[in-house]
């Protein structure tokens, strides 16, 4: 499992009113910088039910998808959807520079090893490829923290199996590491600056 203290992919079990309104804010987000409607898009760290991913060929006949985690439904709809079940802190059984668009949303800050699903994201993005990743940043972990613990509103499993909140430098850094270029990046925050979202060009 490519999230190592959790026993089940996101959305294994219910969504609450929150899980869905943040799902909603990411979506936005994804929709507003995806520039291509056809070839591969990749969704690493998609979640039981893939539902971004869905969607999304709902949306558009020409896409063809992937999606990534440790466990999926057995009810999955799209014919156009292939499903890996893998550790996203190793190597992917998936091509060199065979994906036109790579999602990776609120994964980042689960890894023991984020930067090799960097390096694995990087590899497998053909060249003018696009990234577009989300992550936490330490604005808001002690929101998370209370919501889950305090409030308990969100799933406190998935809070406690956060390794890291990534500032918008670190985020630079690591993904320069990875092999792309500083100037394909854009950093940018949502959601009152609490969440990252970067927008890479391979």
């Amino acid at each position: 499992m490519f999230m190592s203290d959790r026993q089940h992919a996101f959305g294994h079990q219910s969504y609450n009113h929150l899980d869905n309104l943040i799902f909603w804010l990411r979506k936005r987000q994804v929709l507003r910088h995806l520039t291509t409607h056809s070839g591969v898009i990749a969704d690493l760290g998609s979640g039981y039910d893939c539902r971004l991913l869905i969607a999304l060929l709902d949306k558009n006949p020409n896409l063809q998808a992937i999606a990534v985690d440790s466990e999926f439904s057995s009810n999955l709809p799209s014919s156009r959807l292939t499903t890996i079940v893998t550790d996203l802190n190793r190597k992917l059984p998936i091509s060199s520079h065979s994906i036109d668009t790579v999602l990776s949303l609120a994964v980042l800050e689960h890894l023991e090893k984020p930067a090799v699903l960097l390096q694995e994201i990087h590899r497998t993005l053909r060249p003018g490829g696009k990234l577009i990743l989300t992550t936490p940043g330490p604005r808001a972990q002690p929101l998370l923290e209370f919501l889950a613990y305090r409030l308990h509103v969100i799933d406190e499993h998935e809070i406690r199996d956060h390794k890291q909140y990534f500032s918008s430098k670190e985020l630079m850094e690591v993904l320069v590491s990875a092999g792309f270029s500083r100037k394909l990046i854009t950093t940018k925050t949502f959601i009152f600056g609490m969440n990252n979202l970067v927008i890479a060009t391979r």
